[in-house]
């Protein structure tokens, strides 16, 4: 009776633990489907991973990426943990409670990942949690490490005793965990089935928004055919049409007139050069040509000699470094630089532009830098000035629409880099960029 007592009440406090381990999974389902990053569903909220299955630690190891919540090992010890991880898992859940038995590197970490239970999402997508050693002093009828005694009686039968003594044997096991129960192995898997389709479903929805930007993407290349064409038909007709009244009937104006009429052909000039700005910028991603084998050297001479005149009229001064060959896009390159060397000549001051650019190999990218010695730029627009009509300076004093920078930005993100500033007011602006090293893109 006592036996069957103790098995209904195991039974009744496993039912109650795998109800409460259901409800946690439920919240990190609902958290999961609502967050932003599903994984952040997992570990930004109560409960959260370590209370599905009573862990420690814990770690999503996504691709390049991994988020912990807890006691983990160390990043070193954690790579080569999930590299051995690798060559194991062969099912859908993998667990041990003493992981140093199996993998004698982990020892080195019993404290904090003596037992482990890891589910494979995909191919380097995984979930580990951890449990810290849990030592145990295990009480033997005598040491089991004794062979067994065999005695003889008087007659002459042989009989086998508790190695030959009922004197107390202990033994202290260590690098071992408390045991995974059932229900908690069961849950680890029923996440991982959630964590898929929730990963499937997003797929699905980022399909859907590629075939919905790339229709936005034709939408806005039709408009920027428009407004190369359609608008700067009307607008051409507007100027041509105002000059000619300034020439036909000149004697007949007055100086008033004659300012209206300055300030009409400045208007329309402007809104061409913002057309032709905007086209330039939503062509970028859409009319990009094919990444190629590119001498930054002729791309740069292709820029300097399209700003030829501006560079005579400022009296610039231009030095560089070697520059190198690259995979990219060289009419674009040559904008960058166009971009970048133009501003540095339009932002100067009262003495002629000095302006160096600079290309130095480091971490597998090229990083190129324009330094001038303008006007500078207030720290703390660092990031706003290439943001699409974002302007610093009056256009009176310095023409332009706004877009230059904004193009600039646009052109390194599409060849996979970076691009920022740094300056002081009055002490001139440094623009840094990279451009990655690769033999194809």
């Amino acid at each position: 009776m006592i036996s069957v007592e103790l098995t209904v009440k195991e039974e009744d406090e496993n039912y109650e633990y795998r109800v409460e381990l259901k409800d946690i999974q439920g919240k990190l389902v609902e958290y999961m489907s609502t967050a932003e990053n599903f994984i952040d569903g997992l570990v930004k909220h109560q409960p959260n991973l370590l209370d599905l299955v009573s862990a420690r630690g814990a770690v999503v190891w996504w691709g390049a990426d991994c988020t912990t919540v807890g006691e983990i090992p160390e990043a070193a010890d954690l790579k080569g943990l999930i590299a051995w991880l690798e060559q194991q898992i062969d099912e859908k859940v993998f667990y041990t409670d003493e992981l140093p038995r199996i993998y004698p590197a982990a020892e080195k970490y019993k404290d904090i990942a003596s037992g482990l239970l890891a589910i494979a999402i995909a191919e380097q997508n995984y979930i580990l949690w951890f449990r810290p050693e849990y030592i145990q002093t295990v009480n033997w009828a005598g040491d089991p490490n004794q062979p067994i005694v065999k005695t003889i009686s008087d007659q002459r039968t042989v009989r086998l005793t508790p190695r030959g003594s009922f004197e107390e044997w202990k033994e202290i096991v260590r690098c071992k965990s408390l045991p995974w129960k059932p229900c908690e192995i069961e849950a680890a898997g029923e996440l991982r089935n959630a964590i898929i389709n929730i990963v499937l479903r997003q797929a699905d929805e980022l399909a859907s928004l590629a075939r919905e930007l790339e229709r936005s993407n034709a939408e806005l290349e039709k408009f920027a055919y428009v407004a190369s064409h359609d608008l700067q038909e009307p607008l051409n007709l507007v100027s041509s049409y105002v000059q000619l009244l300034e020439m036909r009937y000149i004697d007949q104006l007055d100086q008033d007139a004659k300012e209206f009429i300055d300030f009409a052909v400045e208007g329309v000039t402007h809104m061409q050069t913002l057309i032709d700005d905007l086209l330039a910028y939503s062509r970028v991603g859409t009319r990009g040509k094919e990444f190629v084998p590119t001498a930054v050297e002729t791309a740069l001479d292709r820029a300097l000699t399209n700003l030829q005149i501006r560079i005579a009229e400022s009296g610039a001064v231009i030095t560089t470094d070697p520059l190198p060959t690259l995979n990219g896009d060289s009419t674009q390159l040559i904008q960058l630089f166009q971009n970048l060397i133009g501003n540095a000549i339009k932002f100067g001051r009262d003495q002629p532009p000095q302006i160096h650019l600079g290309a130095k190999q480091q971490d597998g990218e090229w990083l190129f830098s324009v330094r001038d010695n303008g006007i500078g730029i207030d720290p703390q627009f660092a990031d706003r000035i290439f943001i699409i009509f974002q302007r610093l300076q009056p256009r009176d004093e310095y023409p332009g629409t706004g877009i230059g920078l904004a193009i600039c930005k646009k052109i390194v993100d599409r060849h996979g880099g970076r691009i920022w500033v740094e300056s002081e007011l009055g002490q001139g602006a440094t623009f840094y960029f990279t451009l990655p090293v690769r033999e194809q893109l």
